[in-house]
């Protein structure tokens, strides 16, 4: 993601933890459903008898939630672009809590499509009961982050780029790397920090 890229170079984020080395919660376990019925064996002969069998399927298979990534914030980020939950603040867009696993503070982030977006959009239907159970079982925040807004009338403070800033690199197509219309008020980097 570019603009997790901008603030590594710039020295606000000491690593990022991607998909595949992020770690799930696992949520409920599997649910195995057991009974115990009669079968007959060797029906119909001298040697016909009756047993107790016990049998076993899945009833429930287990749970588990991923978020997308997870930002190991540098110091410095704190009450820039985190805050905490025990003292939030307004205007900062991720919330970042300490861990020891990583022995920094961390924001466990999944990107979401924008509202409105495509006429199917349903990638965070879900997502408002995965946050409270992770939550609630683990005390770890999933922060939901839209990147963009996709109209003007959206409101803009629960969007990354409105929020905080865009990377320079979107300001320009990817092909022919003309100046790009954004639709919505941004600045880069380096005017965000002079501004915060």
């Amino acid at each position: 993601m570019l603009w997790v890229e901008e603030l590594i170079v710039a020295g606000y984020i000491d690593g990022v933890v991607y998909d595949k080395q992020v770690s799930p919660f696992q949520l409920s376990s599997k649910w195995i459903r057991t009974w115990e019925e009669p079968k007959i064996l060797y029906k119909g002969t001298t040697r016909e008898a009756t047993r107790i069998v016990t049998n076993k399927e899945t009833f429930l298979e287990a749970l588990t939630y991923k978020p997308d990534f997870i930002i190991l914030w540098n110091p410095k980020a704190k009450g820039i672009f985190y805050t905490t939950l025990d003292n939030p603040r307004k205007g900062i867009y991720f919330y970042g809590q300490y861990t020891a696993e990583h022995d920094a503070f961390v924001s466990w982030i999944d990107v979401k499509a924008p509202p409105g977006y495509g006429k199917r959009n349903n990638s965070d239907e879900g997502f408002r009961y995965a946050q409270k159970w992770v939550y609630e079982k683990f005390g770890a925040y999933v922060n939901k982050c839209y990147l963009a807004p996709i109209g003007k009338k959206s409101k803009m403070g629960k969007y990354l780029f409105p929020t905080t800033f865009l990377p320079e690199r979107l300001m320009f197509t990817d092909k022919t790397m003309m100046p790009r219309k954004i639709n919505y008020p941004c600045v880069l980097l380096d005017k965000f920090l002079e501004n915060s």
